[in-house]
């Protein structure tokens, strides 16, 4: 799963979470200075995933 937020100190962050249907996950999450920084970030996330052979994670990938 992806995600684009904004965290309490104002920077933007995508929040990658991974792991096994049924059990408690990862979560990962990388700070970016701007909205602009963090959305090409999380489209070169979906864009890899995709050619690995993963269907869109999430409506904004595609």
């Amino acid at each position: 799963m992806l995600l684009q937020r904004r965290s309490e100190i104002g920077e933007w962050a995508v929040i990658r979470e991974w792991g096994r249907i049924g059990r408690g996950g990862t979560t990962r999450g990388t700070p970016y200075a701007t909205v602009q920084e963090a959305e090409a970030a999380r489209d070169r996330q979906c864009h890899l995933k995709q050619r690995r052979g993963y269907a869109a994670p999430a409506p904004h990938c595609g």
